[in-house]
């Protein structure tokens, strides 16, 4: 195997919700909709000898979320007077 880049251009979505609830109460909803994914767990899985199905079925089952995504990554966020933000980055399954 040679080394080597590959750069990939996509498409990408930047959503910003105003909410009058509480900014816990809005991440705790955005969690419980979307799956959480474990790094390890998926670099396990992956190294699994199942076929390209098996895989697609096990991360649809236990990595995705109601709303048909999955959470990768998660950064907070602090402003000035009490601001606070967090970015999320999620994956469509």
């Amino acid at each position: 195997m040679t080394s080597g880049t590959i750069t990939t251009s996509f498409t990408g979505l930047r959503l910003t919700v105003s909410s009058p609830l509480p900014f816990d109460d809005v991440i705790d909803r955005l969690r419980k909709a979307m799956g959480q994914s474990s790094l390890p767990e998926l670099v396990r899985l992956a190294q699994q000898p199942i076929t390209e199905a098996e895989f697609v079925k096990t991360v649809q089952e236990r990595f995705v979320g109601e709303s048909d995504f999955m959470l990768f990554a998660e950064l907070g966020h602090a402003h000035g007077a009490g601001q606070r933000q967090r970015a999320v980055r999620q994956g469509h399954a």
